[in-house]
């Protein structure tokens, strides 16, 4: 539909101590289909917690896709781990 499950997303955080991704979600018009997340370079997914998440696969271009049923509101958590050190992250320039 016109939104393409925008009204869905209550609200996304990211907590990079955690190296989380909380994504609040509600049914609005789909109860089925999938959430794509770009996973930056430097960072792999680990897991999802909460709701009826669906095997995950990569697709290509770093874009991660959850097959979600979602039939109330939930808290939808993504895990990931860091890789490597991006190019030009964490040096002080001394």
């Amino acid at each position: 539909h016109f939104s393409m499950g925008g009204r869905e997303i209550d609200d996304a955080a990211w907590d990079s101590r955690r190296r989380t991704l909380t994504l609040r979600l509600r049914p609005v018009a789909k109860k089925r289909g999938e959430v794509y997340v770009h996973v930056p370079p430097g960072y792999r997914f680990l897991r999802a917690e909460g709701g009826d998440v669906g095997p995950s696969q990569d697709r290509g271009s770093r874009v991660l896709t959850l097959s979600l049923e979602l039939t109330a509101p939930v808290s939808l958590v993504l895990t990931f781990a860091r890789t490597k050190r991006p190019a030009g992250e964490g040096k002080t320039g001394r």
